[in-house]
């Protein structure tokens, strides 16, 4: 503690400093190759200040001014490249990544923000309904908490109506379509306080100290990505400092922070990342602080990436990712006392090798370990503190090890091919067990353990014949190891350049999505001691995507895309009975004991709108509509709601940033805020006569999702204060979810109690405060 308020007190008497570092590297945007010779020149400097990269393709300035810098790059064959708006700070130099996309013909300049073109994905091959974002712009939206997630809930396409969950719902799909990548594999559910099967949860294992420009995927996407019905999430890690040793402390009712990074030697460009955070409302507990009641969330979570470059041996890089939480609660009833624990972990761990074997191929391989586990276990105690049953008793496990290879070669500036093979071997227990009253007895739904696995390939090419023309071919094979299903997947996208800043783009493509593996090993006990698993041999979930979209940069920093998009799916897994409204389409989390068959199907139709004014003047602005239905047809044939089915959903963010400072103004004060309007999820009304002549609720199943919640409103608000000192820079924050204390609502239930309707509600007003020096 004493070293900590040793730093606080250092942020703030140190007198500032003028000057920083600003160096990075400049790249072939496709093959990621080093470009030798580029000239690089700081804008608005007097005089002008430029450089040439060096072999490797580094470039770096000394004794730069802080405050936001523009960099401009240019090379004889590559498309010109300005970069405006770098932000300068003293705790931490700028390292930049710069890619340049080599010219079919002689092109005026791109402009861009940040460390790449607004909006151009980070995948060379990407089309349309894609984007990348920056991790300046992970924390300059309200209500993000510096969770990519979160924020990615303000993009065309995506609705969000859970404040206390950043799961993702994409174009009316269940979050559960959608896949998690980090550093080119695929990884379990990076999030805290997570399901069993679900893709989202209460906090992000990710830290955006340690993220990169990433790339955020909501349809059509290319072929090496499989296994995926509704989006993707592809996280890059950035590499740490190679010059010097860098460090960063933040403390924030979410988390508290400690991240460091540097060299491992003088003269080498390796280099290590590191960030561990742990629960601050537990810090605070553990010292007779209690902030958060009885239940008090404890979590942790370390995140690294070493870079190790091994000349011309290539590239190896190891990465990891790994958190674990926990929640117990302790409560009453008027003749029962119960005592709930639910934790779960998740990690990650792999070793990367890039391998350039000429000057236009090269070989990527990847291993990685991953595992994750979901516990939830429940005991049941009288008044008096005796024991009297298990009421629920849960521990899922499940563990792959997965290989991958890549060879990526360009042929000229019209051709670029990318390929691979990946491998996963899984490896499960599972155990779910919950008590039955009228037979007292526990009902065992899992009680498995073995290995499966599946197997994936893809072929990519991009072709760029002309200036204004770009097509993008490939398919995705997935082979399930399990029960020998396999599906193969065409893509196509076509995109052309109607003039510079304006083009129309077209994607289609056929997916497919396992189920979780506790889909398939759930069952019951038969007599004689066999178990019957009624979906082992259940099939894969497919949709054929269609996207039509259109991008215009009316002025300069201002652009807007509309996207027009129809999904068909089929084989989706259903009850197949006359009388049954399930389908797998509604799946948020867990599974089901009931058999399934591939015979449902289901449609999302709807318009996307992204007006986006790009950072620049210090100030930004992003707004997004979208226009959706979202149905399936069940075994009794019958079209419904999906229960994602919210109709519309809008989202508004605006940003503006001043210097300030008594003499130098190098000093920023940030503020920012977003809205969010959309159409509440769906749900079953509920039989108010019937439930209380039952003593239990009972759902009006001749209505299944034809009723929405109230439509769902909530304001954010942001406020950041950085501060440059001498060697360290100092940033205050509050991060405001829902200012307005709206009460939105997140279920009906019947009460048996009092036999009524209740309503549960929302969050209210959650502030967030944090404080990080960096150093």
């Amino acid at each position: 503690m004493r070293g900590i308020l040793l730093l606080l007190f250092t942020a703030c008497v140190c007198s500032i400093a003028a000057q920083q570092t600003v160096k990075g590297k400049v790249t072939d945007a496709e093959l990621g190759r080093p470009i030798p010779g580029a000239n690089v020149v700081l804008l608005h400097t007097e005089p002008l200040r430029g450089t040439v990269t060096d072999a490797n393709g580094y470039f770096r300035f000394e004794n730069v001014p802080l405050g936001r810098q523009d960099i401009r790059v240019t090379m004889i064959g590559y498309e010109p490249l300005t970069i405006p708006n770098v932000l300068v700070t003293s705790g931490k130099e700028v390292e930049l990544n710069v890619k340049l996309q080599e010219s079919v013909t002689e092109m005026e300049e791109v402009v861009v923000q940040a460390e790449g073109e607004k909006g151009e994905t980070i995948n060379q091959m990407t089309i349309i309904s894609a984007r990348s974002f920056s991790v300046e712009e992970s924390k300059r939206y309200a209500g993000s908490f510096d969770d990519p997630a979160r924020m990615a809930q303000a993009y065309a396409g995506v609705a969000s109506s859970n404040d206390a969950s950043n799961e993702i719902v994409i174009r009316g799909n269940s979050p559960r379509g959608l896949l998690w990548r980090m550093e080119g594999v695929e990884i379990p559910n990076p999030n805290h306080f997570s399901d069993q099967g679900s893709s989202g949860g209460a906090i992000s294992m990710l830290s955006s100290n340690m993220m990169t420009n990433s790339d955020f995927f909501t349809g059509a996407f290319p072929a090496e990505y499989g296994n995926a019905l509704s989006g993707v999430f592809d996280i890059h890690l950035r590499k740490g400092n190679s010059d010097r040793r860098e460090y960063a402390f933040q403390l924030g009712v979410l988390g508290t922070d400690i991240a460091l990074e540097g060299p491992f030697k003088k003269g080498y460009t390796g280099s290590y990342l590191f960030n561990y955070r742990y629960s601050t409302l537990s810090l605070f507990n553990k010292v007779g602080i209690n902030l958060a009641g009885d239940a008090v969330p404890v979590f942790q979570d370390l995140c690294l990436n070493v870079v190790l470059p091994a000349g011309k041996a290539g590239t190896f890089t190891l990465f990891g990712l790994g958190g674990n939480s926990l929640v117990k609660d302790d409560w009453k009833s008027d003749s029962l006392h119960f005592q709930d624990k639910f934790s779960v972990w998740m990690g990650v761990g792999g070793i990367t090798h890039t391998l350039f074997l000429n000057s236009t191929t090269y070989l990527k391989t990847i291993v990685s370990l991953s595992g994750s586990a979901n516990q939830y276990f429940s005991q049941v105690f009288d008044t008096l503190g005796n024991y009297r049953y298990d009421e629920y008793d849960q521990n899922n496990r499940q563990n792959a090890v997965r290989a991958s290879v890549t060879l990526t070669k360009k042929s000229g500036p019209k051709h670029l091919f990318r390929m691979g093979m990946i491998g996963t071997k899984q490896s499960f227990n599972f155990r779910d067990r919950f008590y039955d009253q009228p037979t007292d007895a526990m009902i065992v739904y899992l009680d498995q353990k073995g290995n499966s696995g599946y197997v994936q390939g893809f072929f990519n090419w991009k072709y760029r014949p002309k200036e204004k023309w770009t097509m993008m071919s490939g398919v995705h094979y997935l082979h399930f190891l399990l029960n020998n299903r396999f599906a193969l997947e065409p893509r196509f996208g076509l995109k052309y350049d109607i003039r510079p800043g304006t083009s129309l783009q077209l994607g289609a493509g056929l997916h497919s999505r396992m189920e979780d593996l506790s889909v398939y090993q759930a069952g019951l006990d038969l007599p004689g001691g066999a178990r019957h698993l009624p979906n082992k041999d259940l099939g894969f979930t497919r949709t054929i995507h269609f996207v039509a979209g259109y991008s215009q940069m009316v002025r300069e920093n201002l652009q807007v895309r509309p996207e027009i998009y129809f999904q068909h799916l089929f084989d989706v897994p259903i009850i197949d009975k006359p009388n049954s409204y399930f389908s797998a389409i509604n799946f948020g989390s867990g599974y089901t004991l009931d058999t399934l068959s591939n015979k449902g199907s289901g449609r999302n139709i709807g318009l996307d709108l992204t007006v986006e004014r790009f950072f620049a003047d210090r100030w930004f602005l992003l707004f997004t509509g979208s226009l959706y239905q979202s149905t399936y047809i069940a075994g009794d044939q019958k079209r419904y709601n999906t229960r994602y089915n919210g109709n519309f959903a809008n989202s508004f963010a605006l940003g503006k940033e001043w210097n300030v400072g008594k003499s130098s103004k190098r000093n920023i004060l940030s503020v920012s805020m977003r809205g969010t309007y959309a159409g509440g999820r769906r749900y079953t009304p509920i039989l108010l006569a019937e439930s209380v002549l039952a003593g239990r609720e009972l759902a009006d199943q001749s209505r299944v999702f034809s009723s929405r919640l109230k439509d769902y409103f909530r304001a954010d608000l942001q406020i950041s204060y950085k501060r440059n000192n001498k060697k360290t820079t100092s940033t205050w924050k509050i991060d405001a979810q829902n200012v307005s204390n709206r009460q939105n609502i997140f279920q009906y239930y019947f009460d048996v109690k009092t036999g009524d309707i209740r309503t549960i509600y929302q969050l209210g007003f959650v502030p967030v405060i944090s404080y990080k020096l960096e150093f």
